[in-house]
């Protein structure tokens, strides 16, 4: 990890492609960072839109606690953004998917605890028992066979 400048940056270790930047409130960018976050119903991660470039809200980090395991659960949210070509802003279905993707990009290396947070995330916004949708998913692909 490199610090400057009330920065850390580190290369994301689900896909090492994404830079991962938090951003404490001393650095000349926070401001912007924060604005932008707030504007997205108060996220503490986003993706530079274009870009692989993910940044945290290091102060939300710090006073929310959040651990690894989180952090690397905004990561693959973020990342999974970029992959299905999301655009800029949200709206529930991006998010939606944007958290489905992320959970198997985290479940694909090993990090379940990690999908933990963004399955309880969907449990909590949107009513969505991943457990459920997991095995009706499952019943259906065994059909299918």
């Amino acid at each position: 990890m490199e610090q400057e400048q009330s920065i850390v940056s580190y290369q994301s270790t689900i896909n090492p492609d994404f830079t991962v930047f938090v951003i404490y409130k001393e650095h000349g960018r926070y401001k912007e960072i924060k604005d932008s976050l707030e504007k997205m119903n108060n996220s503490i991660g986003v993706l530079l839109v274009g870009t692989k470039n993910i940044f945290i809200d290091g102060e939300a980090v710090a006073e929310q606690e959040i651990d690894r395991d989180q952090l690397l659960a905004i990561e693959a949210h973020e990342i999974a953004h970029s992959m299905l070509n999301h655009e800029a802003g949200i709206d529930e279905h991006s998010e939606k998917e944007a958290d489905l993707l992320g959970i198997a990009l985290l479940e694909m290396s090993d990090l379940q605890r990690a999908a933990s947070f963004l399955k309880d995330r969907m449990k909590e916004l949107y009513g969505i028992d991943y457990a459920a949708f997991e095995e009706e998913f499952d019943e259906l692909n065994y059909k299918s066979n």
